[in-house]
């Protein structure tokens, strides 16, 4: 075979080869994005995984954002996806039906918005005596990145009805309250209890509470907690 020849052979097998490569990566695209918090701060940590929604073509995969709160999934599989966003003491993020076309690129900025916090506290009350206080461990927001959940500092003991321990009336009652920035509750609403009265007694404890604000990128911002407050009767 001449030089010639053999030179357009070689040279026609690249072509092929190359087109062939074109072709296979023209199957695939990206997904990035950016996860930010409420400040528009990028959130480092937060896991975003993706999943595809056709079961003929399974795919999943998860990656961390980096220091700036960035992700990048690339020569994905085109077609339809699912993205879950999370970070722990924030609110998960879910993003349906994403269309991931062959060479496409899909940009995703999210925001994650801060979650609830939780204290519990018990009183007791005795049926021949004084009610008592046993205060139960705090089940705080976990802290997550550049946040700092909220923290019972101090709390005013709830009083057991006496209309209430007469009747033999015990549950829990859920109040939700917004903690302002100097640590003051700003408001209180009960969710859920299983007597006016015994409401109406954990709503008035609550709003003496003072806690130590959330903190978000080191600035104390307002926030919501849920305080569980079980009233029982001694045995």
């Amino acid at each position: 075979m001449c030089a010639y020849a053999l030179v357009r052979l070689r040279t026609l097998g690249f072509v092929l080869a190359l087109t062939a490569a074109t072709a296979m990566g023209s199957q695939t695209g990206t997904i990035s994005g950016t996860v930010q918090d409420p400040s528009g701060a990028g959130i480092s940590g937060a896991l975003v995984k993706v999943s595809s929604l056709e079961g003929a073509k399974s795919f999943s995969a998860t990656v961390p954002t980096d220091n700036g709160g960035k992700f990048e999934l690339p020569a994905i599989p085109a077609g339809h996806y699912e993205v879950e966003l999370s970070k722990p003491g924030f609110r998960s993020d879910q993003r349906k039906d994403i269309v991931l076309n062959p060479d496409g690129k899909v940009q995703l900025d999210v925001q994650l918005g801060i979650s609830e916090a939780a204290e519990m506290i018990e009183v007791v009350g005795n049926s021949q005596g004084q009610p008592g206080l046993l205060p139960s461990p705090a089940a705080g927001t976990p802290a997550g990145g550049n946040l700092k959940p909220v923290k019972l500092l101090s709390q005013t003991k709830p009083i057991y009805p006496e209309e209430a321990r007469r009747k033999g009336v015990e549950g829990t009652v859920l109040v939700s309250a917004v903690v302002g920035t100097e640590g003051d509750v700003l408001s209180a609403r009960v969710i859920n209890g299983p007597d006016p009265v015994l409401a109406k007694a954990a709503l008035a404890a609550v709003n003496e509470y003072h806690f130590e604000p959330m903190m978000l990128n080191g600035e104390a911002i307002e926030a919501v907690t849920t305080i569980s407050v079980r009233f029982r009767l001694a045995k």
